[in-house]
């Protein structure tokens, strides 16, 4: 599986650096080559201290992503069960991302119908 494994990341949650659009991919050398051409044309540029940032949140301590991880293992244990008790729906936690899809097609209400309404009419924003 190695030489079918990619993986892409970034700085955002880890390192609190959201919005600096610092990433990275580990990848077999054969890919290389196609996936920074494909980069260099779409998402480069980036601003030399963002890198000198992200090297510094790699080479520093670690002990605050520990810290963010149980922060948001936190949130994620009450957002998740909070969502189970609205009539209707249903969320299964994640297990890889802080990211939630609440299922809700027990409240028979169409979900881009239920977006509005949440949007519109109960004041829910992101």
């Amino acid at each position: 599986m190695q030489e079918k494994t990619i993986i892409l990341d970034g700085f955002s949650k880890t390192y609190a650096m959201t919005g600096w659009r610092l990433g990275y991919g580990v990848m077999p050398e054969w890919l290389v080559d196609a996936v920074s051409k494909l980069m260099v044309n779409s998402n480069s540029c980036t601003a030399s201290f963002t890198q000198r940032a992200g090297i510094a949140a790699i080479a520093g301590p670690q002990d605050s992503v520990a810290a963010m991880m149980a922060e948001f293992r936190r949130r994620r244990d009450a957002f998740c069960p909070g969502l189970d008790q609205i009539p209707g729906f249903r969320c299964a936690a994640p297990g890889g991302a802080f990211y939630a899809f609440a299922n809700v097609t027990g409240t028979g209400i169409p979900s881009k119908e239920l977006a509005a309404y949440l949007l519109e009419e109960a004041g829910v924003r992101a």
